[in-house]
């Protein structure tokens, strides 16, 4: 539990045959580079519609369905993040920031200061070989 930021994203609405239409649509490296930025300002918990990232965690594409832990995710992408709220504010809300790149395409990219964000721990199975319990 703790403040931080909401980041919805959400695939064009209309599809503008002037743009390229691919980049109309959310892509699973954007929900990475979004989540890079948000590590790079100091984020410390971070989850994709309810999958808790962790250190294992993979976001991939597979085919038109992108998976974070795993589990299929979808469009609207809410990113919810706590941090030091002003820094991860203001890193994706400065001029050039990922979340403008992903509105050139003409979808949606929110950014809200959240207060008391509870981000569930992670449930799946961790798979470690090579750590060991200190004696």
């Amino acid at each position: 539990v703790g403040d931080g930021v909401e980041v919805i994203l959400q695939d064009a609405e209309t599809t503008n045959l002037s743009l390229d239409v691919s980049t109309q649509l959310i892509h699973y490296d954007d929900l990475q580079n979004v989540i890079n930025e948000l590590k790079n300002a100091g984020a410390e918990a971070i989850e994709i519609n309810g999958q808790r990232l962790t250190s294992n965690t993979a976001i991939t594409c597979e085919g038109n369905v992108i998976k974070v832990n795993g589990e299929r995710v979808g469009s609207p992408f809410t990113i919810r993040a706590i941090g030091p709220q002003e820094l991860l504010y203001g890193s994706l809300r400065r001029a050039g920031s990922y979340l403008d790149l992903i509105r050139a395409g003409g979808n949606r990219a929110d950014i809200t200061k959240v207060d008391d964000i509870t981000i569930a721990r992670y449930a799946g199975v961790s798979d470690v070989k090579y750590l060991k319990e200190d004696k």
